[in-house]
């Protein structure tokens, strides 16, 4: 099952309210999980851009309260989840690799917000129990920088953690030039991680959630 989530918007909504979102829609999902027929402990992610940062949070910060949300629903249930796809997204707000201006999700340039920098920047709250992640990043990025994606995928494995990390020729638009890889490489990943290894049919019990907006 695929599940594509919407989230509020900066700068009508500065962080943390979007991974706010996501995660109430993780917990949404385990609370129906047996309405809907899927495995509440096999839930993956993916998103592109912004959507891929918020799954990167999602990877790397279960269950934080500070991330969840005070009037959030479904309290009872995790936002922990257990693969993730990043697709070109920012993963450290305190790297120059990342040139965009952070005035419409923090209200203001990073110096001025670094509380807020530290709690969105995923690469800050990695740790041996994150989710599995695979990165996939154009190589003549230019509005994420690859050594995002580096950075984050270096220290997964540092922290003992998994991770792989694919480089695609072209710019942050990958998703647009290199649609069939993507879609290759996603698949793959999620049968991987997510698939019991007794199952003889492909994608069956398990869950996608979709964050693509940019």
């Amino acid at each position: 099952m695929t599940i594509s989530i919407d989230y509020r918007l900066a700068p009508a909504f500065r962080f943390p309210a979007q991974i706010q979102d996501c995660k109430t829609a993780v917990r949404w999902l385990r609370a129906h999980a047996e309405q809907l027929y899927i495995d509440p402990d096999r839930i993956g992610v993916w998103g592109i851009s912004a959507g891929a940062h918020l799954a990167a949070l999602l990877g790397t910060t279960a269950d934080r309260p500070e991330l969840e949300g005070s009037n959030a629903g479904w309290k009872g249930h995790s936002s922990r989840v257990q693969a993730v796809v990043n697709v070109s997204g920012v993963t450290d707000f305190f790297d120059p690799g990342y040139p965009i201006n952070t005035l419409k999700l923090f209200g203001g340039p990073v110096k001025e917000h670094p509380d807020l920098a530290h709690l969105a920047s995923p690469v800050r709250h990695v740790t041996a129990d994150s989710a599995a992640f695979l990165h996939l990043h154009g190589e003549r990025d230019q509005h994420v920088f690859p050594s995002q994606a580096m950075r984050m995928h270096q220290a997964l494995l540092e922290a003992g953690a998994q991770s792989q990390l694919e480089w695609l020729s072209g710019d942050h638009f990958i998703n647009e030039t290199h649609q069939n890889t993507l879609e290759a490489h996603i698949l793959k990943f999620f049968q991987q991680q997510l698939m019991p290894a007794s199952s003889l049919t492909p994608f069956v019990h398990k869950n996608f959630l979709a964050m693509d907006k940019h």
